[in-house]
């Protein structure tokens, strides 16, 4: 494994507190690490990714392995859900070498959320309706909420790349990556929450990425007043800094005499040089004196000393964690902990439509002496959504479906069709079965009876012919993600 050398993530920090905008004094003490990322050969690619905290140019945030490569280049797939072994053609990762070609990325805002919504980065935030926030916590950690939004304040972001490696995957949707999922992803899928998923594998995949080295320099400072404001000062200031400093020559230290609280972060990640520095802004506007060895940091940069710098080709999509699971419950699960809603509870559908032509929702009886009866087809109507409101709940592998219209009481679905108190057997233990042909729904299967549930009568049958399968798919038809969905 290659060994990536970086400064804490701190360093890119911004602080406010009532005598400034920047704490620097519990910066200062911040000593390098390193950290190892991926298998080596092709580090993180394949990995899991945390875009709440930063874009894909940190480490840091690198996640567990979601893609088997060895089995991508095999061309040996599988069923996510029944894990019968598939036949692919083999592939190969796409690896090429860059030779140090120098790049850069820049983002400007008075505000980091300003600031990161401005960063180049193709990756998909949307969840419904709903939009995940990304790329900021990591500067967000030390930061007054209320100081973001003044209009006095502004942050500019400077990252100058030298790159050695692209590696991207054969296939980067997943609509074919999801039959490559490593071993260790899909059995946690069976037993984690989604929050725990999130926690250990990211937000989203890694299927392309650029290696090499980054230096990045990241302004704060505040003007004066509104009328002093100017971006394009702000800027042609802290990139002449930054062409001084990469030359190692003497610069102005009073170059932000207009603006006031200034700090510069300068960190690198990859080679074997460490030149990072925090240069800060005395009350009377003077800049500290700081020396960085950018010469020798940048030939140190090479495939050896490589690291994960961003994404490889700015057009590739990054997809969501959940993008990639089949399995419809584990994913809605996945998809409210990255929108921070709590275990879902939804209502299922059938795609049967009754003597009103309204489809109909699984829902209970009505609850008396403190039993819930057998579940029913019940018509769309007013009230008819909590009603039907049920939990899918993780046990040994399968799911339990927990009715929640008595929520003083647990019941579970059963093999008989009725809800009952808990019974540590299979027969309240249920597989989620996806059709080939109808990603959309799924079909209900008991553990301890090997039969299947028609959404069309209530009735158990044995595994459906595929041109009877409809009749016992259901849908989610509503859900705290998508709201309703009939």
């Amino acid at each position: 494994m290659k060994k990536i050398t970086y400064l804490l993530s701190t360093l890119l920090i911004v602080s406010c507190t009532d005598n400034g905008l920047i704490d620097t004094e519990q910066l200062e003490n911040i000593q390098p690490s390193t950290r190892a990322v991926g298998d080596g050969k092709y580090d993180a690619l394949g990995y899991g990714y945390n875009c709440f905290y930063a874009d894909f140019s940190d480490p840091l945030y690198v996640q567990g392995k979601v893609i088997d490569i060895e089995r991508l280049e095999e061309g040996r797939g599988r069923d996510q859900i029944t894990k019968d072994e598939l036949s692919f053609t083999p592939a190969k990762i796409n690896e090429a070498i860059l030779h140090g070609r120098a790049q850069s990325r820049i983002a400007y805002g008075t505000s980091i959320d300003k600031l990161t919504k401005k960063l180049n980065v193709n990756v998909k935030t949307k969840i419904g309706t709903k939009i995940l926030k990304v790329f900021s916590l990591d500067l967000e950690a030390t930061i007054n909420q209320n100081s973001t939004s003044n209009n006095l304040n502004s942050f500019y972001k400077v990252d100058a790349l030298k790159t050695t490696r692209r590696l991207t995957l054969p296939y980067t949707s997943p609509s074919r990556l999801k039959y490559f999922l490593s071993d260790e992803f899909l059995a946690d899928l069976k037993e984690l929450s989604g929050q725990e998923i999130i926690q250990k594998y990211g937000t989203h995949v890694m299927t392309d990425i650029l290696l090499g080295g980054n230096f990045s320099a990241f302004y704060t400072g505040k003007y004066e007043s509104t009328d002093q404001f100017n971006e394009q000062e702000f800027k042609a200031k802290s990139n002449f800094l930054l062409s001084s400093v990469k030359a190692g020559t003497k610069y102005d230290r009073t170059l932000f005499k207009s603006f006031k609280q200034v700090n510069v972060y300068i960190k690198t990640q990859g080679g074997t040089v460490n030149s990072s520095a925090i240069i800060s802004q005395s009350p009377d506007g003077v800049l500290d004196n700081v020396s960085i060895d950018y010469t020798g940091w940048i030939n140190s940069v090479s495939q050896n000393s490589e690291s994960l710098i961003g994404i490889g080709n700015p057009d590739s999509q990054m997809y969501l964690l959940s993008d990639f699971i089949e399995d419809p419950i584990a994913r809605i699960d996945i998809e409210a902990a990255l929108l921070s809603l709590p275990a879902q509870e939804i209502v299922l559908s059938s795609r049967k439509n009754n003597v009103i032509n309204s489809t109909a929702i699984l829902t209970v009886m009505d609850v008396s002496n403190k039993e819930v009866k057998r579940p029913e087809l019940y018509p769309i109507q007013g009230g008819s959504i909590s009603r039907g409101l049920i939990k899918f709940i993780k046990s040994k592998g399968y799911y339990r479906i927990q009715s929640m219209v008595d929520r003083n009481n647990e019941y579970y679905l059963d093999s008989s069709g009725n809800y009952s108190v808990f019974k540590n057997d299979n027969s309240q233990l249920w597989q989620v079965c996806v059709p080939e042909n109808n990603a959309s729904d799924f079909m209900l299967k008991n553990i301890g009876t090997g039969l299947y549930l028609s959404s069309y009568d209530l009735k158990f049958y044995e595994k459906p012919q595929v041109e009877k399968e409809p009749n016992f798919c259901w849908h989610i038809g509503y859900s705290n993600v998508y709201g309703n969905d009939f």
